[in-house]
């Protein structure tokens, strides 16, 4: 993965991904309809805890910085892509983050003929810029100004968007990736 945000370890990031049963039950119903495509959803990221967010959200806060942003404007781009859990409190669910609920997802779909994982144009995982925002493509579309390969990104998103809000999901539309059920962002 070219994202630098994730060419290292992240603070807490588990093995194995997590989600609560709820989710995984709405993703296993995915999986039955994608599988009559020869496709499959592929889990990147489920529940994070909040050191993890945090270690996340400081990455993206400094990415910001980089770009020259400065203060609020750094903090609205680096909300933008990723939740904060600065003030998380396991007494007060109004402070957690999205994915520290196990109820937000990213995912992506897998080719099951080639093995392959399915372009969805974003260039690279959690890319916060424009391209990544879930209607991108349909834009462009609207536009007519989509070539081949950008039709095929626009095809995959819809196929995996459709499949996703059909058993259940909503999605997040800074992230063509990320799914939500039943958390704060739901």
């Amino acid at each position: 993965d070219a994202n630098p945000l994730y060419n290292k370890n992240v603070t807490g990031a588990p093995d194995v991904n997590y989600a609560r049963e709820g989710t995984c039950k709405r993703m296993k119903l995915a999986n039955s309809m994608l599988s009559t495509a020869d496709l499959a959803l592929v889990v990147v990221d489920a529940h994070r805890s909040p050191v993890t967010q945090n270690a996340l959200f400081q990455a993206f806060l400094s990415r910001a910085e980089e770009q020259g942003l400065k203060g609020e404007k750094a903090r609205e781009f680096a909300l933008t892509y990723c939740s904060s859990a600065e003030n998380f409190s396991d007494k007060d669910s109004k402070t957690w983050s999205i994915h520290s609920t196990g109820g937000a997802v990213d995912v992506y779909l897998l080719d099951q003929k080639s093995g392959k994982i399915v372009d969805l144009g974003e260039g690279q995982f959690d890319n916060p810029e424009e391209r990544t925002h879930t209607k991108y493509y349909e834009y462009l579309n609207a536009k007519g100004e989509l070539n081949k390969e950008q039709k095929g990104f626009l095809n995959a998103r819809r196929v995996l968007f459709n499949v996703m809000n059909k058993v259940g999901f909503v999605n997040y539309g800074h992230e063509c990736f990320h799914y939500s059920f039943n958390d704060p962002y739901y």
